[in-house]
């Protein structure tokens, strides 16, 4: 279970797995935007770290949906 903050409150999320937790800096996130939005509405950036790259949920979105 993964615990997030939606407007101020606590909501878990049941997972299948977590590979890793990281810290991420914010000048290594990098803004995505798209033409057609719906089509990769629940991506909000890429961020790099280490050599690898890391798509960013954006979970508000997620939320709604």
């Amino acid at each position: 279970i993964i615990i997030i903050k939606i407007n101020h409150e606590p909501i878990g999320l049941l997972v299948d797995s977590v590979k890793e937790v990281v810290n991420i800096e914010f000048d290594n996130v990098e803004r995505v935007s798209f033409e057609n939005r719906d089509d990769n509405s629940f991506v909000m950036g890429i961020a790099k770290q280490s050599e690898e790259l890391i798509s960013l949920l954006d979970i508000n979105a997620v939320w709604q949906e």
